[in-house]
């Protein structure tokens, strides 16, 4: 091969990779909007009324998180090479990270509600951190974090098994992560009993979710090449379904009082996986492109990390007496404008050298 043939062809290698990876960055933007949409509805207070149209946006917006594990795994378990130094650098940075963010959020959300600030950002720091206390209080949205550490320092060898598996052998190492994460849990709750063996705990199930996201970026399973109008098809009807049998659990006696939750929780419900997996397959497979969204998604991380704190200062200023519609509306409004200002704050942290603390 001749020096200019050699340069085109690694021109041309350079340029698939950044088609193949522009996609994880458009699903990554769809994602955070979809974390921050959950966060200004429950701030809004729309989880207290009308069962129906809080099970139809939970059924929709939690893809966002499992949408994550699904592009961390396209992109951690598809590396041929692993430093392990840098993953356990990488590590040690998210501890410090989450402990940092927990505090912030907790001191902002204390001091918002009127509470002494010297006092409580001591109590943040003492008790609302992950290095001595685990514990992060406040800043609900820190959780994914506490189950994505893990997984990270696990990813070099998940990731050297899953790439020598055989197709088929990958299809049934997924369907085994299935059965036992979110299949046993679901088992478990309508009272089948034996599945207590197979229940392997949350990160499973987000295991799970991760080598999805490996064998699709990679066209390693057959559902990959799925046309994005059958998936659209097959995330609507994965939606509906969720909220329609939520909806009969929790108006039948002969379920528990919360057994319904058990078909909304992240790490266990069996109709997210259709709706999360076909969305990245629908925009995977559409090859559509935005520039916006793409940026936003290369800043995701950044604004996860910020955006609950904007959020806990905007709705300091919002009143809490309105109709369940104006809460909807007030919500996406807060949602909408929530997005760029953590865009903007990422940029600004950015520039003021504390990188470190968003990536």
């Amino acid at each position: 091969m001749t020096g200019q043939s050699l340069s085109e062809h690694k021109l041309g290698d350079s340029r698939f990779n950044k088609q193949r990876h522009d996609y994880l960055d458009l699903i990554k933007g769809l994602a955070i909007f979809l974390v921050i949409e959950t966060h200004a509805r429950e701030m809004a207070g729309t989880n207290f009324y009308g069962f129906i149209i809080k099970t139809a946006y939970y059924s929709i917006d939690r893809n966002g998180v499992l949408l994550f594990f699904l592009c961390s795994g396209a992109l951690l378990l598809s590396r041929k090479n692993h430093d392990i130094v840098k993953v356990a650098k990488r590590c040690f940075r998210l501890i410090v990270i989450l402990s940092a963010y927990s505090v912030i959020t907790n001191s902002v959300y204390y001091i918002s509600h009127g509470k002494d600030i010297a006092l409580e950002i001591k109590d943040a720091l003492i008790y609302n951190n992950m290095i001595t206390s685990f514990n992060y209080d406040k800043a609900i949205h820190l959780w994914f974090l506490c189950s994505y550490i893990p997984l990270l320092i696990a990813s070099p060898f998940v990731g050297l098994a899953v790439r020598s598996m055989s197709d088929r052998m990958l299809t049934a190492f997924i369907m085994v992560l299935m059965i036992c994460g979110p299949i046993s849990k679901v088992m478990i709750t309508l009272g089948a009993h034996g599945f207590e063996i197979f229940n392997a705990g949350d990160n499973a199930t987000f295991l799970m979710y991760m080598i999805f996201g490996f064998a699709i970026h990679n066209n390693r399973i057959i559902i990959s090449k799925t046309k994005p109008v059958i998936a659209l098809v097959i995330v609507l009807s994965s939606c509906f379904a969720s909220v329609y049998c939520q909806a009969f659990m929790h108006g039948n006696s002969f379920f528990g009082k919360d057994d319904w939750r058990v078909l909304n929780n992240y790490a266990s419900s069996i109709f997210l996986i259709p709706s999360s997996i076909f969305t990245f397959i629908l925009i995977k497979n559409l090859r559509m492109t935005s520039s916006f969204i793409e940026k936003v998604g290369r800043s995701s991380f950044g604004i996860y990390l910020i955006h609950y704190v904007i959020l806990i200062c905007i709705f300091r200023g919002i009143s809490e007496n309105h109709s369940l519609f104006e809460k909807y509306l007030i919500a996406m409004s807060m949602a909408i404008i929530t997005l760029p200002a953590s865009l903007i704050a990422v940029k600004i942290i950015k520039k003021t050298g504390l990188s470190y603390l968003i990536r």
